[in-house]
């Protein structure tokens, strides 16, 4: 038997695989990826789509219960222009296909109601045969292995055609492991392919002390549909480093063992942090740069902050690819991992929506898969502060991983965050978790989040050289929202543990360092490892005492943005899958790098393919500067369009905008509302009343009657 690590194979051969069988079949398989993607992915794949499916819906039916007076509650994000007011869908539709429409592309509170007589989701029956949607987690199928190719993307054609008792094409079983030793316990996952009804389920973690002795021993069993299975040592020894495999033996055949090995190191003082978040799918899956990138920083524990995969509707291979992928980055170092709205398959999640704190309405998914999912992602992390389950039976997973000197809190936000102006981020339970957390004063606190707390970023850049401001709608998906219950976070965090509290967060597609001075707390954000789902920009001025677009006090200490040649370059950010290595480093693909051992703390950033190349260094301020009784308004002004509104993917002619560092100015007086009027001439199927608007024409002509 021979223990090895398999290191850059595994993601060449991948690669190879799906470049050749993307070219045998492109056609087909684009049509195939259409229909088996849900409504977010079709969205992203094809940015007018939206407009589409709107214009087809309003100009063939436009007697039918579509008015100015919702416009401006309307989100073009998904199909259907789905009403965000519960007390304005009548308006927005009282046409029973429109309102199916709505029901089937949107949670039920928050996008419908009984107004729209939308029933609530049916999630009873077997979660794999009767709740999982057609094409929903093709791995996780209980007849996977008798579907034929062509069913299945490029992508994961490697699972597909792997034959019973065969490995995957690195001539490996394990295709990752992940795990967290926190105070004398150990718990690790181990990862494989779709196992064929033959297989063997079962698995083995060898523990071997520094002179290669093994001294513990613990079976698991693999779980079915997620393909991972759990092991648990508690009483782990604390004192010195040690090494580990995992075993896996084929059904019936004697004498092959796969394993994969890795390293458990001791803990001693302050780890330094790589944090990584929001992989888009590149236009192919091998990361070994990314990988050498890390690995040559030394970092102790990795946080893999949130939005691994953004496969919504494959959530479990979206997973299980990023940990082959980044396989032998992760097995020889602590990792912890925190799930973000795109790993729950959603755009954006707010998990109460207008219901009470614990509802869990906002999740689009089965809490069945929900809970596979969290299990795969989530299993190896220290036990959970909470045994209780939001309501639709959604598992909870916040709690505190301590390395040596450090505790961290890792954060759920995304599961209590309210869609209400006065509502929670935390919920009650957690908020009082976290306080009884920072009343511990024996360890330096670090605290998680998958979102920032003040909304970061001024600008969305969509096609054609489109920048839209990041205000009303777009704001609300940070932790920046609600006001309420960000302020009551803050507060229990201004005075935590034995120094100043830092967050580390991600989610905003780009890196920053921010001051909440008055609060005593500083942040720092990762920016995107494979920056071409969103570009977010922040013009912000730095190191002065602004608001956000919420009104949240926030001091920017560094911003890494896209570059403006990437803008010039490619029409959307997903069109730079296809970019050179150059062009991917310009649009802000990296990671950041989070060191406690100097004197004060600091926030690097990093590329993605640069190696020790250093995109920003900031050391946080350990002195606070107090906010002054006059801030002024948030300071947004890029060159924008003067349309200000919810992030859409809007079709209009504005050329490409020069994004140059604006002097910064105070906003002018806002404007009271003004009611637009209802739609009418030749483009009353595409006018939108937007915020402080009269109207506004989405079409290119014929906007006669659309604004004054």
């Amino acid at each position: 038997r021979a223990h090895s690590s398999i290191r850059h194979d595994q993601t060449t051969a991948l690669s190879a695989t799906a470049e050749v069988k993307g070219q045998t079949t492109p056609n087909t398989n684009k049509n195939k990826q259409l229909i088996l993607s849900d409504n977010i992915n079709i969205i992203m794949t094809y940015p007018l789509l939206n407009v589409f499916v709107f214009v087809f819906l309003a100009v063939l039916l436009p007697d039918r219960g579509v008015d100015a007076n919702c416009w401006e509650y309307c989100d073009a994000s998904i199909p259907g222009w789905v009403c965000r007011h519960e007390n304005a869908c009548s308006t927005c539709s009282t046409d029973p296909l429109l309102c199916s429409a709505f029901c089937d592309n949107c949670p039920y509170t928050l996008y419908g109601g009984s107004t729209c007589s939308c029933p609530p989701p049916d999630y009873t029956g077997d979660c794999l045969t009767e709740q999982l949607a057609p094409g929903d987690e093709n791995t996780a199928q209980v007849d996977w292995y008798t579907k034929d190719d062509t069913f299945f993307v490029p992508r994961r054609s490697y699972l597909f055609d792997r034959l019973p008792n065969d490995p995957l094409p690195d001539g490996t079983m394990v295709a990752g492991a992940l795990y967290t030793l926190s105070e004398g316990t150990l718990k690790m996952t181990a990862l494989f392919p779709p196992l064929h009804p033959i297989e063997s389920r079962s698995a083995t973690l060898i523990v071997f002390d520094s002179a290669s002795v093994p001294i513990q021993s613990v079976p698991c069993t693999i779980k079915e549909a997620s393909w991972h299975c759990l092991f648990r040592i508690d009483n782990f020894p604390m004192d010195a480093s040690h090494t580990y495999a995992v075993d896996y033996a084929p059904e019936g055949n004697t004498g092959t063992v796969y394993s994969l090995t890795g390293e458990i190191p001791q803990q001693v003082g302050v780890p330094k942090v790589a944090a990584l978040g929001c992989f888009g799918a590149d236009d192919d899956t091998n990361k070994d740069d990314f990988v050498s990138s890390v690995e040559a920083q030394n970092a102790d524990l990795i946080v893999l902050s949130g939005d691994q995969t953004y496969f919504h509707q494959q959530l479990l291979y979206g997973f299980f690819e990023l940990v082959y992928t980044l396989r032998d980055l992760l097995k020889d170092r602590p990792t912890i991992v925190q799930m973000d709205d795109h790993d729950y398959g959603v755009g954006n999640l707010w998990g109460a929506e207008r219901s009470g704190e614990t509802s869990g309405v906002g999740f689009g998914k089965p809490p069945c898969i929900i809970n596979m999912a969290q299990d795969q992602a989530l299993g190896h992390l220290p036990d959970p502060a909470s045994s209780a389950t939001l309501d639709t039976g959604i598992t909870l997973h916040y709690t505190n991983y301590v390395y040596d000197q450090v505790d961290f809190a890792i954060l759920e936000a995304r599961k209590f965050k309210s869609y209400n102006d006065d509502g929670t981020v935390l919920g009650s339970a957690q908020l009082a978790w976290l306080q009884n957390y920072c009343d511990d004063e024996t360890k330096i606190k670090i605290v998680l989040s998958q979102t920032p707390f003040a909304q970061m970023n001024t600008n969305f850049y969509y096609s054609g050289g489109v920048m839209v401001s990041a205000t009303g709608e777009a704001a609300k998906d940070s932790n920046g929202f609600p006001v309420p219950g960000r302020e009551a976070v803050l507060n229990i965090l201004s005075d935590c543990g034995s120094d100043k509290v830092t967050i580390l967060s991600g989610d905003i597609h780009m890196s920053v360092a921010v001051s909440y001075d008055d609060f005593g707390v500083n942040e720092c954000s990762s920016p995107a490892a494979v920056n071409d789902v969103f570009w977010r920009l922040s013009f912000y001025p730095l190191d002065e005492q602004i608001q956000d677009a919420l009104g949240n006090n926030i001091r920017m200490l560094a911003v890494w943005n896209v570059e403006q040649s990437m803008m010039d370059a490619f029409d959307a950010p997903r069109d730079s899958q296809v970019g050179t290595n150059a062009q991917k480093q310009a649009r802000g693909d990296g990671f950041l790098i989070f060191d406690m051992a100097g004197t004060a703390p600091t926030c690097s950033t990093y590329g993605y393919r640069t190696g020790t190349q250093q995109m920003f260094s900031v050391a946080l301020p350990t002195n606070f500067v107090p906010t002054p009784p006059d801030t002024p308004s948030p300071i947004t002004t890029a060159p924008i369009d003067p349309i200000t509104a919810a992030p859409v993917d809007p079709v209009i002619t504005d050329a490409p905008i020069d994004i140059t560092q604006p002097t910064p100015v105070a906003e002018p007086p806002t404007p009271p509302p003004v009611d637009a009027p209802p739609p009418s001439g030749p483009c009353a199927s595409g006018c939108v009343a937007l915020e402080r608007q009269k109207g506004w024409c989405s079409k290119t002509i014929g906007c006669e009657g659309c604004t004054p």
